[in-house]
């Protein structure tokens, strides 16, 4: 076997994770440091642009090269997809604060769907974290928050995002 075929398996999760994945979580990983680093330098625009260029690096390193391509190009997430190109454009261009918000908009159209399934990872993790998960649990109990939990689910099993 060379190395990139080597495959491990997770402890946490049981799923396998070849070389490819672990790269393209450290790159999307890196791409959202940059980003956060990019909005805290008052949207610079070298940051912004290298935390896109690895955000998208590790996206397709993640799902792989057709399933990333079926993933953006599909009817329903086009508007998303182009979207985030034009944030792209508009940030390459100078223009990093409209970018920017126009590029929140496409990843908010492409990946709404996933967010029910984040969250409930989230919550099912921090809620095991020590010392703080019974304060998670606290919050996580609010009716508030369990309201916008359903209006999340609901809105999002309608195909609504």
């Amino acid at each position: 076997f060379s190395n990139w075929q080597i495959v491990t398996r997770s402890k946490d999760t049981g799923k396998m994770l070849n070389d490819n994945r672990k790269l393209g979580i450290a790159l999307t990983g890196l791409g959202v440091a940059f980003t956060f680093f990019g909005i805290m330098l008052f949207f610079d625009r070298g940051l912004l642009t290298v935390g896109n260029v690895l955000f998208i690096a590790g996206v397709v390193l993640i799902l792989g090269l057709e399933r990333s391509q079926s993933l953006f190009m599909q009817p329903e997430r086009r508007r998303g997809s182009g979207l985030f190109a034009a944030g792209l454009f508009l940030v390459l261009y100078g223009w990093c604060f409209v970018g920017f918000v126009v590029e929140v908009f496409g990843i908010a159209n492409l990946f709404g769907d996933f967010v029910p399934h984040v969250l409930n990872l989230v919550s099912l993790t921090a809620r095991n974290l020590p010392y703080v998960g019974v304060y998670i649990q606290i919050i996580l109990a609010h009716p508030v928050v369990q309201q916008l939990k359903e209006k999340l689910q609901g809105v999002t099993h309608h195909g609504k995002v």
